[in-house]
């Protein structure tokens, strides 16, 4: 075996280098024992409660009955979601059944406002032709009173004329 002597600066070298390399193993192990530290005292937020464990095994079977319940948690999420859906499809037929029948509703109001304005106008012609025949039956009437005070008037005055033709004659 042939061994070779280093250099007291090659050895002062190395030796920082073992330094170095037992820095940066120590500070990796301290962060290796800190994320264990936190996997083995997990907390529990959504109930407020610490958990500690005494090995990764408990942490991990915690850690994975946490994940069954958060699993069934979201499918009971997804079912009631899936509920819900079902029920905002019928809804939304229901309201779209509810817009054909206002929009059937409105089309007929509409037809029955045009036939109130042509209803409207005939009363209206009626109305006028009624006050037109009130004034000819006026009309008629006032005639009628007239050939009658006329023939009054004729046989009352021919009866004087010949009493007092007569008186004179």
């Amino acid at each position: 075996m042939n061994v070779q002597m280093l250099s007291d600066e090659e050895a002062e070298e190395g030796t920082k280098m073992h330094g170095e390399y037992q820095r940066k193993k120590n500070e990796i192990l301290g962060v290796i024992e800190k994320k264990r530290a936190e996997i083995l005292g997990v907390k529990d937020k959504g109930k407020g409660n610490s958990k500690s464990f005494h090995s990764l095994s408990e942490a991990e079977s915690y850690g994975t009955d946490l994940q069954n319940k958060s699993l069934e948690s979201l499918q009971r999420s997804l079912k009631t979601t899936n509920e819900d859906i079902k029920i905002a499809d019928d809804i939304e037929k229901k309201i779209q059944d509810n817009m054909q029948t206002l929009l059937a509703i409105e089309d007929e109001r509409i037809q029955m406002d045009s036939t109130m304005a042509r209803v409207k106008k005939h009363i209206d012609y009626f109305k006028r032709s009624l006050q037109t025949d009130k004034l000819l039956v006026c009309l008629v009437f006032t005639a009628i009173l007239g050939i009658i005070a006329a023939v009054i008037c004729y046989f009352a005055f021919s009866k004087k004329c010949e009493l007092i033709f007569h008186l004179t004659c």
